[in-house]
């Protein structure tokens, strides 16, 4: 699920993505979800994306290191948009569930979607910066504010 959202171009012609989607579940052996179904989501993720920010850039996989105390954290932000007001770190976390355990969940993953917003606030001080874990699978976009998930 995460390789098809960082992979899918919505812009492309719906069949050409439904034929990548698939050969990427094809490929991972994946087969509890349809492809079609994982465009839907990325759609919907980008329209709520288009929605909250406007005019924004989105970077996928983008690539963020940066020492903090006596750590060196490295790794990849699935999402990272950048808006006029600062920047939102979106994780995919694709697990399913009833939406009174997506808090839980959320919250689980604060802390590493946490140090990724650390790492970038070391490269962009001054900028607002917001976490939120996507739910693909669900539905859900949580918005994690010291470790307590919010719709």
């Amino acid at each position: 699920v995460h390789a098809i959202i960082a992979a899918d171009q919505s812009d492309a012609p719906l069949d050409r993505r439904l034929a990548q989607a698939q050969a990427i579940l094809d490929r991972w052996g994946v087969h509890q979800v349809a492809a079609q179904d994982v465009l839907g989501a990325n759609e919907r993720l980008l329209s709520e994306i288009s929605r909250r920010w406007p005019n924004a850039t989105v970077r996928r996989e983008t690539p963020i290191a940066a020492r903090i105390g006596d750590q060196v954290v490295t790794g990849r932000i699935d999402l990272l948009v950048e808006h006029e007001f600062g920047f939102a770190v979106i994780d995919h976390k694709s697990f399913p569930g009833s939406p009174d355990s997506w808090d839980a969940r959320a919250t689980a993953y604060g802390p590493q979607i946490g140090l990724y917003a650390e790492a970038l606030d070391k490269a962009r001080p001054s900028a607002k910066i917001e976490i939120f874990v996507h739910m693909p699978v669900v539905g859900g976009f949580l918005h994690i504010a010291r470790g307590v998930p919010t719709s």
